[in-house]
């Protein structure tokens, strides 16, 4: 068994001026990956809560979140590989 991730995409709105928008992923990692896991966002906007953790193959809750850089935008693109 592999990595799993799900919702595969996360459609959020966009966060209002200072705010933050918050979903959830489950995310399930085996074992058989590593002794531990890692989140990478690819933007300074987007995180991801936990942002590590061990392998044990349970799924996880992880809380990923889009605060408001200061640019006057309504669209945010981001991915996070685990």
């Amino acid at each position: 068994q592999g990595l799993s991730v799900l919702p595969l995409r996360t459609l959020l709105a966009p966060p209002a001026k200072g705010g933050r928008v918050e979903g959830e992923l489950r995310v399930v990692i085996p074992a058989a990956a590593g002794g531990a896991w890692t989140a990478h966002p690819n933007s300074p906007w987007l995180a991801c809560t936990p942002d590590r953790g061990e392998t044990d193959g349970t799924p996880l809750a992880v809380r990923v979140s889009i605060a408001d850089d200061g640019r006057d935008r309504t669209l945010y693109r981001g991915a996070v590989t685990f």
